[in-house]
């Protein structure tokens, strides 16, 4: 069944059970790592995922993690969390508006966001010294 925009819906749902994701049936407050605000949102899909290491296949046992995706109410982005994970995360530090700024201040705002946005994924950043 689609609605009035053509997306189907019930055929995206089945699809998730059968993947074995299931409705999240509670609220979490984190900070959205797309639009940066603090948020709760009680829309999305949780799912337990099981796995087997060479370490654990010795002791018989299972590694296993609840992974949940939660849809921003202000962006409608997605987020994922894991243990104690959240992919994206916040973005770190301060932001800065250059718009009425000079070329200059433009450039190193830019850089700034791009070493934040490296630095808040984990992504280690080589950073140079601009010379004139």
């Amino acid at each position: 069944m689609c609605d009035e925009d053509g997306q189907d819906y019930e055929g995206r749902y089945r699809q998730y059970i059968k993947e074995n994701w299931l409705p999240v049936m509670d609220s979490r407050a984190y900070t959205c790592g797309f639009c940066g605000r603090e948020v709760s949102s009680h829309i999305g899909l949780q799912r337990h995922d099981r796995w087997v290491t060479a370490d654990s296949l010795s002791s018989g046992a299972l590694n296993e993690r609840l992974i949940e995706v939660r849809t921003c109410p202000q962006c409608w982005a997605a987020t994922t969390f894991g243990a104690k994970e959240q992919y994206p995360k916040p973005l770190l530090g301060d932001s800065f508006d250059a718009r009425d700024k000079s070329d200059d201040v433009k450039l190193i705002v830019a850089l700034y966001n791009d070493a934040r946005t490296a630095l808040s994924q984990g992504a280690l950043v080589y950073l140079r010294q601009l010379h004139p």
